[in-house]
């Protein structure tokens, strides 16, 4: 995965849903910064990580990597 180019096409991406809504010139920071928090949360909810009491075998090899 190259990072460069997926930070470019998020911010085409970005810069196109701006456009739609109608959000040039808004502050969008504590927005994107909720939304990278809720996207970590289902990251972490997914891979079940954080549940340490868990035996499934599948979640723990997910989690040493």
């Amino acid at each position: 995965m190259n990072i460069v180019k997926l930070r470019g096409l998020q911010r085409i991406l970005d810069n196109r849903i701006i456009k739609q809504h109608g959000l040039e010139g808004q502050n969008l920071v504590s927005n994107l910064i909720l939304a990278l928090q809720v996207e970590i949360a289902e990251l972490a909810n997914e891979t079940r990580c954080f549940k340490h009491w868990s035996n499934h075998m599948r979640f723990k090899m997910l989690c040493k990597l």
